[in-house]
């Protein structure tokens, strides 16, 4: 991969090889949400401390953190993240759930939790 790459240019870069080479077909779609789980903070506000995001490197490696968790019921999501993104938070209970999940926050940052 050519260095100083941003992480939107790699993920393009992959997205076409992938379809170069694997004939992947890409379809977009919006619908009516009528089920699924919505990310919200508590009365208080969120309690996540948002990072600063880390300067490129010359190698254009880039941290793209991680979340991880569990859902031990309906209504509760455990999980620890380093520099994640609530769209990575809101795969967990989407991916476990076969549900939609909305989040209602709108938190763009990446986040230590």
């Amino acid at each position: 991969m050519p260095p100083n790459n941003t992480q939107d240019q790699v993920q393009l870069m992959l997205q076409n090889l992938l379809i170069e080479r694997l004939q992947l077909k890409i379809h977009r779609a919006t619908r009516d949400i009528t089920e699924g789980y919505s990310l919200t903070a508590t009365k208080n506000g969120p309690k996540l401390r948002e990072i600063k995001p880390l300067p490129d490197s010359e190698s254009g490696d880039f941290d793209d953190g991680y979340v991880a968790g569990t859902l031990p019921d309906a209504d509760t999501l455990l999980g620890k993240g380093h520099s994640g993104s609530m769209l990575q938070t809101r795969g967990i209970p989407a991916e476990r759930s076969r549900a939609s999940v909305l989040d209602n926050e709108n938190l763009t940052g990446r986040y230590d939790f």
